[in-house]
């Protein structure tokens, strides 16, 4: 049984609550090659939730803690052309399986 959601000691943390929404999605869609032209939102999310179903239990548990002080913004995102910082606000996984921090527009 796939589990999206973490749940410890009165922690819960439900990792597709991550995952861009559907206007983000357009909007990176749109700034260049993401998955493809054909890709729609439903199935970038598909592919996300195999992506985390395919995670191993190290990796899903890493995950969940990243997850877990992004929602205690304290993880953050440095720009190195304005050296600009941002709270990271979300994840998804590239077209090579690789796990992307998002910051909020």
């Amino acid at each position: 049984m796939i589990h999206y959601t973490y749940q410890k000691k009165g922690m819960s943390i439900n990792l597709t609550n991550y995952l861009p929404d559907e206007l983000t999605f357009e909007r990176m869609k749109g700034e260049g090659d993401l998955y493809g032209e054909d890709m729609t939102y439903e199935r970038f999310r598909l592919w996300n939730l195999e992506c985390i179903a395919a995670l191993s239990d190290h990796e899903y548990n890493w995950t969940v803690e990243l997850c877990r002080r992004m929602q205690q913004k304290k993880i953050k995102l440095m720009d190195e052309e304005p050296c600009a910082v941002f709270t990271a606000y979300g994840i998804y996984f590239d077209k090579e399986k690789n796990l992307v921090i998002t910051n909020p527009r």
